[in-house]
């Protein structure tokens, strides 16, 4: 994973982000623009009521997870690798 992300990468991944107009395909931008900003070869969002969204195969070793909150609750976790 890199140290340091640029502005107009992190700007690119939201403009993409945004254009999304279907949830499962917004989605799965966010995991996909993570991995990217990130230099991560595969991620996932884990949403147990409603399943997963992955980019770039199968789960590995390795993963850092970090939790989704919409205030104080936690809906479920995007996890890179």
């Amino acid at each position: 994973m890199t140290d340091e992300i640029s502005m107009p990468a992190i700007l690119a991944a939201v403009g993409g982000i945004a254009r999304e107009l279907e949830l499962p395909s917004l989605l799965e931008r966010a995991v996909t623009a993570t991995c990217e900003l990130m230099g991560a070869p595969r991620g996932r969002l884990e949403l147990p009521e409603n399943g997963v969204a992955r980019y770039g195969g199968e789960p590995g070793a390795g993963a850092v997870e970090v939790p989704v909150r919409a205030g104080s609750r936690v809906f479920g976790a995007l996890v890179i690798e």
